[in-house]
C-alpha cells in the first residue's frame, strides 16, 4: 500500500513537473512571440519615422531650390535694371550749319 502511495506520489510529482515545464515553455513562447511583435511594432514606427523625415526632407529641399531660384531670378532682375540705367546716355552732335550742338537722348 505504501508502495502505490509513493509511486502515485512520484507519478503525481512527474505529471506536476511535466506541466510545469509545459507551462514553462508556453510562457517562454509568448514571450517570444510578444518580443517578435514588439520587434515588428518597432520596425514599422521606425519606417514611420524614416518616411516622415524623407518627406520633411523633400519639402525642405524645394522650399530651399525656390527660394535660391527666387533669389537669382530677383537679383538678375536688378543687374538688368541697373545695366538699363548704365547704358542711359546722351550723344552730342555738333551740326556746323546750324552752328549748335544737338543732344539725342537714348532711355
Amino acid at each position: 500500500m505504501e508502495d502505490q502511495q509513493k509511486n502515485l506520489y512520484k507519478t503525481n510529482n512527474f505529471n506536476n513537473e511535466k506541466e510545469k515545464s509545459y507551462e514553462l515553455k508556453y510562457q517562454k513562447e509568448l514571450l517570444a512571440n510578444e518580443n517578435i511583435g514588439m520587434n515588428l511594432l518597432q520596425k514599422y514606427q521606425q519606417e514611420q519615422l524614416r518616411e516622415k523625415q524623407k518627406q520633411q526632407q523633400k519639402k525642405y529641399m524645394t522650399f530651399l531650390k525656390y527660394y535660391i531660384l527666387g533669389f537669382f531670378v530677383l537679383y538678375s532682375i536688378n543687374l538688368l535694371y541697373r545695366l538699363y540705367y548704365l547704358l542711359e546716355y546722351d550723344i552730342y552732335i555738333y551740326h556746323p550749319r546750324v552752328s549748335e550742338w544737338h543732344v539725342y537722348r537714348f532711355r
